[in-house]
């Protein structure tokens, strides 16, 4: 009678082991999916190192691959294989594997990432969402614009933590081109400017469709219809070696050129961050 308690006694010891430890496999695997969920909409991630606009809408098309539609007015910049210039609201993010079996979209500390596959590498990419009218853009350069902030001058009041970073594909934008020239005709009475115009200027801090740049103004300028700008403009090295430095783009406006920079990002002094 004794060894059958004491029988009894270790099987249900031994039951209630392995319902703890199924239990706490759950507990792990529950959690890795929490902490790994796409979420639905998008406050502070990035993709491939850029910020993406805050209130990004995330739709899974499958297990591999999600469509990021971006806010009303805001558009990602890119070209194609043939050098054309366009736009498109939405871009997508793809995880491929190189072996056999698939692998899925994962998210983590605001960026996307993706899960191992069997026999291969998976490798995840900025993808055109299937349009067949654009070719791929997972190499090439991209931008995103916001036009809903229209053009106007940083100052110290301005949040410029979130404000992009401009490259030579921006001023290709004809958007773009237009709002400097038409700064341009403001402030220098012409569109068209040279350098010895912009001998006696301030570079100050311009807003220009949600992406920071430093626009030549003339010291004899007087802003009526804007808050001060701020003078201090200076091009700072976040990671890598040094090099990052002005570049004169399209009108002479400046941007923040990387060289041997890996993150290289213009930064207004006292401004709120």
């Amino acid at each position: 009678m004794k060894k059958l308690f004491v029988l009894i006694l270790l099987a249900c010891l031994l039951n209630a082991c392995s319902e703890q430890q199924q239990t706490e496999k759950m507990a792990e695997s529950l959690a890795a999916s929490d902490l790994f969920q796409v979420p639905k909409v998008l406050i502070g991630a990035t993709l491939g190192g850029v910020p993406l606009p805050d209130h990004t809408i995330v739709r899974q098309m499958d297990a591999s691959s999600v469509q990021l539609q971006l806010p009303e007015k805001i558009f990602i910049y890119a070209k194609n294989d043939s050098g054309e210039l366009y736009s498109s609201n939405d871009v997508c993010y793809t995880c491929t594997c190189s072996g056999s079996s698939g692998c899925d979209v994962l998210y983590y500390q605001g960026s996307f990432a993706c899960s191992e596959c069997k026999g291969g590498s998976c490798t995840g990419k900025r993808t055109n969402c299937g349009n067949i009218q654009r070719s791929s853009i997972t190499d090439g350069e991209f931008v995103f614009v916001d036009f809903s902030q229209g053009v106007q001058f940083v100052n110290n009041n301005t949040n410029t933590n979130r404000f992009y970073a401009a490259t030579d594909l921006f001023f290709e934008i004809p958007e773009v081109q237009q709002a400097i020239n038409e700064l341009h005709k403001k402030y220098y009475g012409k569109v068209t400017i040279n350098d010895e115009d912009i001998k006696n200027t301030r570079l100050v801090a311009l807003n220009l469709y949600g992406v920071l740049v430093g626009y030549p103004l003339p010291q004899t300028a007087s802003i009526q219809d804007a808050p001060v700008p701020v003078s201090d403009v200076s091009c700072n090295c976040q990671s890598g070696d040094s090099g990052c430095k002005y570049k004169k783009a399209f009108g002479g406006v400046s941007r923040c050129e990387s060289n041997g920079c890996t993150s290289c990002q213009m930064r207004v002094k006292d401004a709120q961050q």
